[in-house]
């Protein structure tokens, strides 16, 4: 049992021994992998990482890393400019011995310690100690005050600049003081002196010119080919010649004065100076060469004191300049960004545009006095500062309007420019003027000889002896057919209403006097006897205006020809106003001859003038007008004051005095009261009756008649034939169908939403059709040949389809139309020489094509046009429909542009054949980015004259007919485009060679112009665009 004991004994102690030899033998193998391991990193993998700190962002950036060999490693060569490199070390504070590249034993990283370059400072001459390098490479340094720094110097002598590279253990500071060259434009030149110094005048200061030639520093640096040779000047910031003989001790600009060399220049006789004119051709005194062209020169330049040796006797005569008149010539330039009126100048006048303009920048002197028919319709104008001093600004800053040398198309027509004018006190004389004007005074603290701006209005209290004190209305943009002066107005200003097409004016119970322009005695610069008249008055020809003071001087309104009323309400005309006060133009000639205008109390004008004082009896005037045939009618009724009126009333007036059964009429609801306006105003007829009254009562038709009707089938109905029986008859004896919404048809009430082909065709007395907002289609021909048709009213319709020649023939003026749901346009279908445009329809003024969003293929837009009535009557309008088909780039980069194909349609027959003018543009090239190109259908034009203008500019193609009825061997003028006709022509040529240019062979269908042959309007001369 002991030996058993014993034995279990032993077993236990040997497995323990064994186990721990087991655990020993693993240790020593752990450890013997671990020491292999570590001889292999040793042998092979130690590696050292070199940082040098970054310049600009001070961050530690790894320049290069290296493996030891044998425990040692190569050392990088750095470098920091500035800087001298101060050697290696295993930390970012450089602490510890630096690191030598010996004895590697690990991988790590070290870190290059650099100490900046010292360098003695000196700032104008006294040492400032020594400094950091770097320090003063990145410092700031005030040069001193109006000084500029150029630079660090290596030497006190300041020959030799440093180039921040070169090894130095001094810098010295040096500025300088900057000499500039302005010529009002740019700056021409530039250069620096030491302060103190004296710069030497540019008239003798010797230069080099570009090909290295002997010169001076005007000729060579300084003068433009825009300047004239002749009355270079340097002036200072106030106007003084400068002295170039006193010391230049900081920065300084030198304006430079100069003129344009092609300027004409002519005498005003009254004064014995100059103005300046493009109008006449008396001199240039100028004989500069080498110039620029008007059209070309970015900027012009006058002066108010010139010299030229004019008599040729070898000595120069100065001439003082005191006026500036351009007239368009010079400022439709595409080139001229800023114009620059010198000191010296007293009066500028038709400084405008009639067409582009670029003109950005004016800059006017402080002498000048008188702003005439100036500054408009410049449309790229940024902005413009008025100078102290300027008494008298007429007809001015007006943008977007129709521009002319004596400004009689334009005044009060206009927009205003997009930024606001601020008008000096020195001024005392406004007229005809934009809104956008500022002044220094309000309503409530205006005094005498003030101006202040109130909504609409410009307001001046009155500072003359016998109407201190008087409310003067110089202004009144209201854009408004009908105008009504506000109570309180003591006087108007000449010129207020000048040329506003107005149907009511109406005058206030305060009103008594025209408040004129200043007197051109005082301002006899302004008065140059080789243009039209100036528009100052001249008291000397207060009873003798025509001829010798201009209209816009001496009368308030101008379009009493046109004009339905104008109303004082007095009892009777003011005793101490001119009848000059309000003239027209009866004639349609005075634009050309002053003379020709009429003051309101002559013959064929005075009854337009009528009063609306209180009155105990007050007269109403009733001017009956049918909306849809145009019939119009007057009578008066004698009232009691307090009374008021009723429609039967009127109409009953109607009817006793002209023989009509209007009344009647109404009361077979066979008329419908539209409006009651009283001088262009709505007017309640149940309202107490305290003056004269001049009622318009416009009526309409709300008979349903002249129709036949054919049930469709679907609850909508055709209209297919006239039914003269139940025609009602016009005053006029011309019958008239009217076609509502919902027509009967064997007793079933069914909606009109078409016109048949031939449905009116050929029916002699048809003189009036009223459609429906139901109606979507007209027929082919479904009017066709109806030559005592007038009036075509679709106004309430929105149609889808229009038939060809569904109008051709008819008398119709005009037609209005919504395009907005229009599908499709026949040919002919408006071939009428009496439609003059056509009318747009409400809701739909601003569709245009190029700028509509969610433009799609296939909408029809219209095309405008200038409308010439007369000399004094000119508009826009829409003279003819064409459809949208598809857009598409030409061109590359910055010549790329976008062509919108369109088929135009049909035109207004009316203006086709209008003899006064009439322009045909074969597509619209006026927007070099965006270029219309015309495929012109069948049937578009018609009815071109001897006068037809005729411009081919983008065309795709003419179909065969698309010109019919036009004359056929002579047309007033033929232009065309080469660039966008594609065409191998160019310059004069016959239109034959245009026709048959291989370029455009596919443009011209046989047939495309009716009766063309190359012998008759083929031969006619064109002219390149």
């Amino acid at each position: 049992m002991e030996h058993k004991g014993r034995s279990k004994i032993m077993t236990a102690v040997r497995k323990k021994l064994v186990a721990i030899l087991l655990c020993m033998v693993t240790l020593l193998a752990g450890i013997a992998l671990l020491t292999s391991c570590e001889k292999n990193d040793k042998a092979d993998d130690l590696k050292v990482t070199f940082m040098v700190e970054d310049d600009e962002s001070s961050e530690w950036k790894q320049t290069a890393e290296y493996t030891a060999e044998n425990g040692e490693v190569e050392l990088p060569t750095v470098s920091r400019r500035y800087y001298t490199f101060a050697n290696w070390y295993e930390n970012k504070e450089f602490s510890g011995a630096p690191f030598t590249g010996k004895n590697v034993t690990k991988s790590l990283t070290v870190y290059a310690r650099f100490i900046p370059v010292e360098v003695n400072v000196h700032i104008n001459g006294v040492d400032q100690g020594t400094q950091n390098l770097i320090d003063v490479v990145k410092g700031t340094y005030n040069p001193g005050e109006g000084l500029e720094f150029d630079g660090w110097y290596t030497n006190a002598n300041y020959t030799t600049k440093w180039d921040n590279k070169a090894e130095t253990n001094d810098l010295y500071a040096k500025s300088v003081a900057r000499i500039t060259f302005n010529d009002g434009y740019q700056d021409v030149y530039t250069t620096t002196v030491n302060p103190g110094a004296v710069y030497e005048s540019p008239v003798t200061h010797e230069a080099k010119t570009e090909d290295g030639a002997a010169s001076t520093v005007e000729k060579a640096l300084i003068w433009k080919n825009y300047m004239s040779a002749y009355d270079i000047s340097y002036v200072n910031a106030d106007g003084t010649a400068f002295d170039f003989g006193a010391p230049i001790e900081k920065s300084t600009v030198i304006t430079v004065k100069w003129r344009s060399p092609f300027l004409k220049y002519q005498l005003n006789e009254l004064t014995g100076n100059l103005c300046v004119t493009m109008y006449g051709n008396d001199a240039l005194y100028d004989d500069t060469e080498n110039v620029a062209k008007a059209g070309d020169v970015p900027v012009m330049s006058v002066l108010g004191k010139i010299s030229f040796d004019k008599d040729g006797d070898g000595v120069a005569e100065t001439y003082t300049v005191e006026a500036v008149r351009l007239e368009n010539e010079i400022l439709n330039s595409a080139a001229i960004k800023k114009m620059i009126i010198g000191e010296g100048i007293v009066s500028v006048q038709s400084l405008i545009a009639t067409s582009a303009s670029s003109v950005e920048e004016i800059a006017l002197p402080s002498s000048l006095k008188v702003i005439q028919n100036c500054f408009n319709n410049l449309n790229k104008l940024k902005s413009v500062t008025i100078p102290e001093g300027v008494e008298v600004i007429i007809g001015s800053f007006w943008a977007n309007t129709y521009a002319s040398h004596n400004g009689y198309g334009q005044y009060n027509k206009g927009e205003e420019y997009p930024f606001d004018i601020a008008i000096p006190d020195s001024v005392k004389n406004l007229s005809m003027v934009p809104n956008n004007l500022t002044f220094s005074h309000s309503k409530a603290n205006a005094g005498a000889g003030d101006f202040y701006k109130e909504g609409n209005y410009i307001y001046k209290i009155d500072d003359k002896d016998g109407h201190r004190g008087d409310l003067i209305l110089v202004s009144d943009v209201t854009n408004d057919s009908s105008i009504v002066v506000p109570e309180g107005v003591n006087g108007i200003q000449a010129g207020t209403y000048f040329n506003r097409s107005l149907e009511y004016l109406t005058l206030p119970s305060t009103f008594s006097y025209i408040n004129y322009n200043e007197d051109i005695s005082s301002y006899l610069a302004a008065a140059f006897q080789y243009s039209s008249k100036s528009f100052l008055f001249n008291a000397q020809y207060a009873n003798d205006l025509k001829g010798n003071i201009a209209p816009t001087g001496y009368a308030i309104f101008s379009g009493m020809e046109s004009i339905t009323l104008l109303n004082f309400r007095q009892a009777e005309y003011p005793e101490s106003l001119p009848a000059s006060a309000f003239i027209g133009d009866p004639t349609g000639w005075a634009i050309l001859s002053e003379t020709m205008y009429e003051f309101c109390d002559a013959t064929s004008i005075k009854d337009k003038v009528v009063y609306s004082g209180d009155s105990a009896t007050p007269v109403v005037t009733v001017n009956y007008e049918n909306t849809l045939t145009g019939e119009t009618y007057q009578a008066t009724i004698g009232k009691t004051k307090g009374q008021n009126l009723t429609a039967e009333e009127l109409l009953a007036a109607i009817d006793e005095k002209h023989g009509t059964a209007l009344k009647n009429a109404y009361a077979e609801k066979k008329l419908t009261l539209v409006s009651v306006k009283n001088f262009g105003r709505d007017y309640d007829l149940s309202a107490t009756l305290e003056t004269n009254v001049y009622l318009d009562v416009a009526f309409n038709y709300s008979v349903d008649c002249g129709y036949v009707a054919t049930d469709n089938g679907d609850g909508t109905a055709t209209i297919t034939g006239y039914d003269a029986e139940t025609a009602y008859v016009a005053g006029d004896g011309l019958k008239m169908a009217v076609i509502p919404e919902n027509v009967t048809v064997n007793g079933k009430s069914l909606k009109a939403t078409k016109i048949a082909a031939n449905a009116f065709a050929n029916q002699a007395d048809l003189g009036y059709v009223l459609l429906s907002s139901a109606m979507k289609e007209i027929g082919e021909k479904a009017f066709y040949n109806c030559a005592a048709l007038k009036v075509a009213d679709l106004s309430a319709c929105k149609l889808e389809k229009i038939g060809a020649s569904a109008f051709e023939g008819t008398a119709v003026s005009t037609v209005t139309l919504a395009l907005s749901e229009l599908k499709e346009v026949g040919a002919y279908a408006f071939k009428t020489q009496t439609m003059m445009y056509f009318t747009v329809a409400a809701g739909e003024e601003n569709r245009a094509m190029i700028a509509k969003e969610d433009l799609k293929e296939e909408e029809f837009f219209f095309v405008y046009g200038n409308i010439v009535e007369s000399m004094t009557k000119q508009y826009s309008a829409p003279i003819g429909i064409y459809r949208y088909v598809s857009k598409s780039t030409a061109g590359e980069g910055d010549s790329a542009y976008t062509v919108w194909d369109v088929q135009f349609v049909s035109s207004a027959g009316g203006y086709n054949a209008n003899q006064m003018s009439c322009s045909i543009y074969l597509g619209d090239i006026s927007d070099k980015a965006n270029i219309v190109r015309y495929e012109v259908m069948e049937g578009a034009y018609y009815y071109f004259s001897g006068e037809t203008k005729l411009y081919i500019q983008s065309v795709s193609k003419i179909h065969a007919n698309a010109f019919t009825a036009c004359e056929e061997e002579m047309l007033y003028s033929i232009r065309y485009s080469p660039v966008y006709m594609g065409s191998a022509i160019s310059k004069s040529q016959k239109l034959s060679a245009l026709v048959n240019d291989e370029n455009c062979a596919s443009v011209f269908e046989e047939g495309w112009y009716a009766g063309y042959t190359d012998d008759g309007l083929g031969s006619m001369r064109m002219s390149a665009l």
